[in-house]
């Protein structure tokens, strides 16, 4: 009995603590719940409201002041970095990657045998690229050697008959001295008589050989000058000939290819072209105003639209004698009345630093920035 009583009164107490922390956690909401309320109600109060206004008006006005002064400050900094990156620096991104283009064009007319390329192929100086026929040159090239040997083979018999005749002069000379003498120891009037016969007889002779050997020599001098005149119908038709092989004349890339086997080409006319990608230089058009603190030398920054995440560096090479305008098809004219001012543009050439195979990854005609600094 007992002991039943004793668990029973200690279940009782156990009950009694719990209740008692019960009624204390309500008790502290309660007093939360008045105090909330309380706060409420005095907020809700309009002298409350009208002490608490300027309190927020001034607290927005400090930020709006600090936001302020953040933007000018920053804006100020802005301004400076500007005005101080731009007082040493000149840009433009009115420019572009040019290079050294060569038109091939056929010096003769003739067909097409052989093209020995494909577009966007590269190739060397000197590599055969197209090959015209030739047979017709060729034949014109053996008509002109002909020429040349028959009067190589004129003079040659020329010089044989001059040789001969002034062996006859030689001996027609002795004659006449013969003559002479013979006329000098004539006795008689019959002697005297027949050695003048003689005597004329032999000059007419010598008179004779002399005026042959002239004749020879006046037709080896025309046969020299003609020769001259068919070595060089020789070497024209070699020229000609040799033109039927179309080469290279630079290194680079061709393109543009507008023939084909078997077309007849005409003598002037335009084959292909190679870009000399190794000639690689950028073209920049600076305003007018821009260009008084420019000199050749100074450093480039170059910015590539199509490699953006390359930056190139080059320099200033040389500055155009006339701004772009005054190139144009239609230049301005000023004096007609109708003036409007227009800042010009001065085209300067900048040469691009960097390797080979840098150079060869820009092409003609890509857009580009370029930003000279001024300090260099």
């Amino acid at each position: 009995m007992e002991k039943g009583s004793k668990k029973k009164a200690v279940k009782n107490k156990s009950i009694g603590v719990a209740s008692k922390v019960l009624a204390a956690k309500k008790s502290v909401s309660a007093q939360k719940t008045i105090t909330a309320k309380k706060t409420t109600s005095l907020k809700n109060r309009p002298e409350t409201k009208k002490s608490l206004a300027p309190q927020k008006i001034g607290k927005r006005k400090t930020i709006l002041s600090t936001l302020l002064g953040m933007v000018l400050i920053g804006g100020a900094g802005f301004g400076i970095t500007e005005a101080s990156y731009y007082g040493r620096h000149v840009d433009t991104d009115d420019a572009h990657i040019d290079a050294e283009i060569s038109p091939v064009i056929a010096r003769i007319g003739g067909y097409i045998d052989s093209v020995r390329f494909v577009d966007n192929q590269r190739v060397n100086k000197g590599d055969t690229l197209v090959i015209l026929d030739g047979r017709d040159y060729k034949v014109k090239l053996e008509q002109a050697e002909a020429a040349y040997d028959a009067s190589n083979s004129s003079i040659t018999v020329s010089e044989s008959n001059i040789m001969a005749s002034e062996a006859k002069i030689g001996e027609a000379a002795a004659n006449v001295e013969a003559a002479k003498k013979l006329l000098a120891i004539a006795s008689n009037v019959s002697e005297r008589n027949s050695a003048i016969t003689q005597l004329a007889a032999m000059n007419a002779r010598l008179n004779a050989l002399r005026k042959y050997v002239d004749s020879h020599r006046d037709h080896l001098k025309s046969t020299f000058s003609s020769i001259n005149v068919k070595k060089a119908d020789v070497d024209y038709a070699k020229l000609q000939l040799s033109y039927t092989v179309i080469i290279a004349p630079v290194s680079g890339i061709v393109s543009r290819r507008i023939i084909q086997p078997g077309e007849y080409v005409q003598g002037g006319q335009s084959l292909f072209s190679i870009v000399n990608d190794t000639s690689i230089y950028v073209t920049a058009n600076f305003k007018e105003t821009q260009i008084e603190k420019m000199r050749k030398g100074q450093r480039v920054e170059l910015h590539v639209d199509a490699y953006p995440d390359t930056e190139f560096e080059g320099e200033v090479g040389s500055f155009s004698p006339a701004t772009g305008s005054t190139w144009s098809l239609l230049p301005p004219d000023n004096a007609t009345g109708n003036f409007v001012k227009v800042v010009q543009r001065v085209p300067v050439k900048i040469n691009i630093s960097g390797s080979s195979a840098e150079k060869r990854m820009l092409k003609p005609g890509m857009n580009v920035k370029a930003i000279v600094s001024l300090d260099h």
